[in-house]
């Protein structure tokens, strides 16, 4: 206390003069390094504890208990810590202590549009329809691939606001929050655009990359103001939103997203698939203003109604335009046309490495709908896709386990089952024994996990040389009940990079 208590008397602006280490050392008869430790350590108050092992103050509760407590509690009572801490009674800065510790986490919960049974089965089909068959050899078993959708254009609609309700700013000490003010939320300015985009590729035939963005077009017409404001004076030219019809849909796509195609996209010479949501304004493959004009443009355009309720099949919906309203929003435009050169200098900023990762994350959301059955509950998995591609190993599409199509096709309809016959019958060759000893062989032979997926199957299928019991009695397999064949095929189980 003495030593502090010297020290603390020689401070000078926080600081100890020169000499004074020196000084203490031979006034307490010490080593300097003792005195230059305790000055640095005990005056700042900044020294950790020495103690070894869990040492401080005991916890109110541990996490088991507090875990215990929490998962008692209805979540409608879980939306913020005091109400939580009400309910478990424990004071709500235990529980932001357990928060930060990772105790418990905060999560989400967004609304996902409901699902009827026939709609999971067509968003379960439009998936499948998508994938290939890439491997069929006994050294490298079935593996499917999604396909990489190079001409594919994806189309959608979206209303962009010039303002959003709720900002977050930081500031910093002592600086005051900026104003904002509107007479309703719902007087915030809104305008409609038309998007579309293609998968980026290399375009051979002009040795460019194409990006992937063909444009992005806004449902305006312009026109005069028909009375003054504090915004324009009557008959100032003014651009006015348009209510979206057939006719007006028909003519952006004539007018707008067939020159962008005829002009951008890298294989126009091919048979073109557009996909588009449902929505009524919405015209349908043949449409005789759409194919006159694709015509005449020497295009050959396929339109794709992807299922209804599935936004979560359309690259735009999925996360590009997420992508371009976070940049737009970064602009803080204040009139109509500086918000209208917002949303397209937006579209234009985004790299097209943005836009091939939304089409990769597309791949892993319908292997997801496929392994649940069309559900669209489940939570889409991260594939590390910057760190890939920085990494030169990014792939061009995803695959597909061949137990989860196994899964899928077992579930399907019979009249539908036809279309994948052919690749369930490659991969159940590939299952069969090529040599006297099916126990030899099994650990040579990568084999999917069948299990009771291929039951369904093999019981239904009239060929008696896929049936189980059938094959028991081949001399393959003597002495090899049902039981225990399905134990094999089981235990091996394929692994398929994802």
């Amino acid at each position: 206390m003495q030593l502090a208590q010297f020290l603390l008397e020689k401070l000078n602006n926080g600081r100890l003069p020169h000499g004074t280490i020196k000084e203490a050392a031979a006034k307490f008869e010490c080593d300097r390094k003792t005195v230059r430790m305790f000055s640095r350590d005990g005056i700042s108050g900044v020294g950790s504890s020495r103690k070894k092992g869990r040492v401080g103050r005991k916890k109110l509760v541990s996490d088991d208990e507090a875990i215990t407590r929490i998962r008692a509690v209805e979540l409608r009572n879980r939306q913020n810590i005091r109400t939580l801490a009400a309910q478990v009674g424990l004071p709500y800065t235990t529980l932001f202590r357990k928060l930060k510790a990772g105790v418990i986490r905060r999560a989400t919960s967004t609304l996902s549009p409901s699902l009827t049974d026939a709609c999971k089965y067509k968003r379960l089909l439009h998936c499948l329809s998508f994938l290939r068959l890439s491997k069929t050899t006994r050294s490298c078993p079935a593996a499917f691939k999604f396909h990489a959708m190079l001409d594919w254009i994806h189309l959608d609609e979206k209303w962009f606001f010039l303002d959003k309700d709720k900002r977050t700013f930081y500031l910093v000490k002592g600086e005051e929050l900026p104003s904002r003010t509107a007479r309703h939320k719902s007087h915030i300015p809104k305008l409609m655009f038309l998007t579309a985009v293609g998968r980026p590729q290399y375009d051979h035939g002009t040795s460019q990359y194409f990006d992937g963005k063909l444009g992005i077009f806004p449902f305006v017409i312009h026109g005069t103001a028909k009375r003054s404001s504090r915004h324009q004076a009557k008959g100032a030219p003014v651009l006015i939103p348009q209510t979206v019809t057939r006719d007006i849909y028909v003519d952006a796509l004539v007018n707008h997203v067939l020159p962008a195609i005829l002009t951008k996209f890298p294989s126009r010479w091919k048979t073109l698939y557009i996909q588009q949501d449902g929505a009524r304004p919405h015209c349908t493959d043949g449409c005789p203003e759409l194919v006159a004009s694709a015509a005449s443009f020497g295009l050959n355009i396929k339109l794709v109604t992807q299922p209804a309720n599935s936004p979560d099949l359309n690259i735009l919906d999925l996360g590009f335009f997420a992508a371009i309203q976070t940049l737009q929003y970064r602009k803080c435009p204040k009139t109509i046309d500086e918000f209208l050169d917002a949303v397209h200098e937006s579209f234009h900023e985004l790299k097209s490495d943005c836009l091939d990762s939304v089409w990769l994350s597309l791949h892993r959301r319908m292997a997801t709908i496929i392994d649940h059955y069309g559900d669209n509950t489940m939570k889409l998995e991260h594939m590390r896709k910057e760190a890939l591609r920085k990494q030169g190993k990014l792939p061009l599409s995803s695959t597909l386990a061949s137990n989860v199509f196994l899964q899928a096709f077992a579930s399907l309809h019979p009249e539908d089952r036809s279309i994948y016959q052919s690749w369930v019958d490659q991969i159940v060759h590939q299952y069969r024994p090529s040599s006297s000893s099916f126990e030899a062989n099994a650990s040579a032979v990568n084999v999917c996990d069948l299990g009771a997926v291929l039951d369904e199957y093999f019981e239904a299928h009239e060929d008696h040389e896929t049936n189980l019991a059938a094959l028991c009695d081949d001399s393959h397999f003597d002495d090899i009940s049902v039981d225990r064949l399905v134990d094999m095929m089981n235990d091996l189980e394929v692994h398929v990079d994802a």
